[in-house]
């Protein structure tokens, strides 16, 4: 990676949007001097990079736990001297194709989680304030799709933006990238002058990454409903459609909060995007309002599931009124049936109503800023942990978290906790606060 490359000029820090520089390995703020790891190819510019990749090891060790016991289960099912031949076969099957994706995952996983036999004890999870307790394995279909059988489906998302687009699209984010595929499509087919893509979950760029260097990955496809045994397993041997596009840079980033100087887009595309961010739409909106220069164009297309209260449960009509509210004029619009996840493996598919727009920034937006991805006192370990509403009812879920969040009162810091149960456990507090800060980050901030 070069500093010069002007790919990564339009970069700022996500704390401070100081610029970014260079170094090994690394893009280093030249403002606040935090360092932003390249992992697996792929630029880390969450605002806390550290408690990103704690978190997401905790969720690797949860995988780790899970499959284990899954192993255990489909031997222990395969055992059993009253099954038939092939329901014993096909038991097996499942249980290699599981353990070789297990073995493939950890090795994905090795720069993210570099640290995995850490003795520290093991902290139950809690409730992430962005995602949701998100599956180190949650989107591995995004990948089967985007790289094997989803030809069709990858052009009619591409047909979706062509239709819906104004113009030329010039410099382009795509907020929630997943596997980087839609990216890729618009940067190579479209021409944009230069495509971003942003998401914070690791594993489908992780692989992309590799793709696009030209690597292969073996894993493995589990269909709902199976046409045959062999079909309850399908191994793929991933391989990237055509070699990475110039000017085009994927990174994990908070979409809501993309790693960016404000007014630096020409075009943002949010696919299946706004009813799955945890934000409301007006945030939604005010975010690409600040990525989008004057006169920028913001381009979604997706369906309609928000979850939460009624009044938050959007039509397509709410949703355009409060897009134009945000300072956009709505341009072209429409509706359509979809096919998603169109598996040949599969008897169930899934068809889905699209409702996709196009909307011009017309002035800034009035300020509603997205929540930041982490509380701010998993950062600045010296500031007190407040008393949310969250605490109570995870200090019922065992001995050791109880431990925690007995000690949250307000008053203590994080260093504080980490170094109290750091002399009863016998663990270095600084161990302790690798762990704490994951722990803490899966809570869910006031």
């Amino acid at each position: 990676m070069s500093a010069g490359n002007a790919v990564f000029e339009d970069f700022a820090c996500p704390r401070c949007h100081g610029g970014l520089g260079d170094i090994t390995e690394a893009l280093l703020c030249s403002t606040c001097g935090t360092a932003y790891p390249i992992v697996g190819g792929v630029p880390c510019l969450v605002d806390d990079p550290a408690l990103w990749r704690g978190l997401w090891k905790a969720r690797l060790d949860d995988y780790l736990d899970v499959v284990a016991k899954r192993l255990a289960g489909l031997a222990r099912e395969a055992d059993d001297p009253n099954l038939l031949a092939v329901t014993r076969a096909r038991l097996r099957h499942v249980h290699d194709a599981v353990a070789s994706d297990r073995r493939a995952l950890v090795e994905l996983f090795r720069e993210l989680a570099p640290n995995a036999g850490s003795a520290a004890p093991k902290l139950l999870p809690g409730a992430d304030p962005r995602t949701g307790d998100t599956p180190v394995i949650e989107y591995t279909e995004h990948l089967f799709r985007d790289f094997v059988w989803g030809q069709a489906e990858a052009a009619s998302a591409l047909s979706i933006v062509r239709r819906v687009a104004p113009g030329p699209l010039g410099k382009t984010a795509v907020l929630g990238v997943g596997t980087g595929r839609l990216a890729l499509d618009v940067q190579r087919e479209l021409g944009a002058e230069r495509t971003f893509g942003f998401d914070i979950h690791p594993l489908p760029l992780l692989v992309t990454a590799r793709l696009l260097r030209g690597e292969e990955l073996e894993l493995h496809e589990y269909p709902l409903a199976p046409h045959s045994a062999n079909d309850t397993a399908v191994r793929h041997r991933l391989k990237g459609p055509f070699s990475k596009p110039e000017n085009l840079v994927l990174a994990f980033a908070d979409a809501l909060r993309p790693p960016l100087r404000p007014g630096t887009l020409d075009t943002v595309i949010t696919p299946w995007f706004i009813d799955a961010v945890a934000a409301d739409v007006d945030q939604t909106a005010a975010a690409v309002n600040r990525a989008l220069r004057p006169g920028g164009v913001w381009l979604n297309f997706g369906p309609l599931r928000f979850q939460g209260d009624l009044s938050r449960l959007y039509t397509i009509d709410e949703v355009h009124e409060l897009v134009a509210a945000s300072s956009f004029e709505l341009g072209t619009r429409f509706a359509e049936d979809v096919p998603y996840f169109h598996s040949p493996h599969s008897g169930t598919h899934r068809t889905d109503r699209v409702f996709a727009f196009a909307a011009k920034k017309t002035a800034e937006a009035r300020s509603s800023p997205a929540r930041p991805l982490f509380a701010p006192w998993l950062s600045d370990q010296r500031l007190p942990i407040p008393v949310g509403s969250a605490f109570a009812g995870l200090q019922r879920t065992s001995i050791l978290t109880v431990g925690i969040l007995t000690m949250i009162d307000g008053k203590r810091s994080l260093a504080d906790i980490a170094d109290a149960l750091g002399k009863q456990w016998g663990i270095p507090a600084e161990t302790l606060v690798a762990e704490l800060r994951p722990f803490l980050a899966r809570l869910p901030f006031d």
